[in-house]
């Protein structure tokens, strides 16, 4: 299977993890240490209309939360005119989230704010 890595099709696969992470993995699964429980990771999705997006009222919305914020990503979908703000948090109350959520939702500007994961 070709990941589209390749620059050409050698019937070879090539892997993505790095001699580096490689050898942490090892060293960590011959340790006597617990490796630590990797955080849960929840996506807010707003979606508005192109060019309606409005960033600095969706970071008031998150308040308090804004500091549980891992990535953020925006994205524009041609085909159905929207534009797309994507929140990934960690380790952030289920019911917060949602609560901002249905804020968000009530804004005349969102079409749609849901919570994924």
């Amino acid at each position: 299977m070709n990941n589209g890595l390749n620059s050409r099709n050698t019937g070879v696969e090539h892997a993505c993890t790095s001699v580096a992470a490689t050898l942490r993995e090892a060293a960590w699964q011959g340790s006597r240490h617990a490796r630590a429980a990797q955080p849960v990771t929840v996506r807010l999705i707003v979606s508005a209309s192109t060019g309606e997006l409005r960033i600095i009222a969706v970071w008031a919305a998150l308040g308090a939360y804004a500091g549980y914020v891992m990535r953020s990503r925006i994205r524009c979908n041609r085909e159905r005119t929207m534009d797309i703000l994507e929140l990934d948090f960690r380790d952030i109350p289920d019911t917060a989230l949602v609560d901002i959520a249905a804020h968000l939702c009530a804004a005349p500007w969102v079409q749609d704010a849901r919570v994924q994961g």
